[in-house]
C-alpha cells in the first residue's frame, strides 16, 4: 500500500518521485528470507504468464534505511522492464507519483 507506513518517497521510480511500498523487502531483510521478484500478466482472455525470477542479492550491511535504499535501487530497474514490457496490465489504485 504505497499510503501505508512501509512506503517511502524515492526520486528514481520511471524517472520521477513515487511513493512506493518497502514492506515485502523489510520483511525480508528482517527475517533473512529471499526477496524473489514475481510478475503476472494476461495473455488472452484466460490465459496468464507468470514468471518468478532468481533471488536478489540483498545488502544486509548499514542502518535500516540506508539498506531499503539500496536494495530498492535493485528493485526498481526489474520492476521498470516488466512494467514497461506490460504496460496495459500496469493498475494504480492510488496516486503513487508526488513529492
Amino acid at each position: 500500500d504505497p499510503t501505508g507506513r512501509a512506503a517511502k518517497l524515492f526520486n528514481y521510480f520511471f524517472g520521477r518521485k513515487a511513493h512506493i511500498p518497502t514492506g515485502a523487502l523489510q520483511i525480508a531483510l528482517k527475517s533473512g528470507a529471499a526477496l524473489l521478484p514475481s510478475f503476472i500478466w494476461r495473455e488472452d482472455k484466460y490465459t496468464h504468464h507468470q514468471i518468478i525470477g532468481e533471488p536478489l542479492k540483498l545488502d544486509r550491511t548499514g542502518e535500516k534505511e540506508e539498506m531499503i535504499d539500496k536494495n530498492m535501487e535493485k528493485v526498481f530497474p526489474i520492476m521498470e522492464k516488466y512494467i514497461s514490457e506490460h504496460l496495459t496490465e500496469w493498475e494504480l489504485f492510488h496516486d503513487i507519483w508526488g513529492a
